[in-house]
């Protein structure tokens, strides 16, 4: 799966020939489609349980980052 992207002037430099790189968003996920990306995956989840451990998580998240600290789900995935 490729990254698209677009090249732009950067205007935090004085260098013309200086650009930067800004992803094309490729459409909006919703967490409806990370449910059955999940369940697509062939887990032992079925929706309703994909569901319960999602918003466990995030109800998770959101507490942590209330107290002020970061959250990196990728880093212990081995994904980030």
């Amino acid at each position: 799966m490729s990254i698209r992207y677009a090249l732009f002037a950067n205007g935090l430099t004085s260098d013309v020939n200086d650009y930067s790189a800004h992803v094309e968003e490729a459409g909006m996920a919703d967490l409806d489609v990370v449910f059955n990306r999940v369940v697509e995956q062939g887990e032992r989840l079925n929706e309703t349980d994909a569901r319960s451990v999602m918003y466990k998580v995030l109800t998770a998240c959101e507490s942590l980052l209330l107290e002020g600290r970061r959250v990196d789900l990728a880093a212990s995935t081995g994904l980030g």
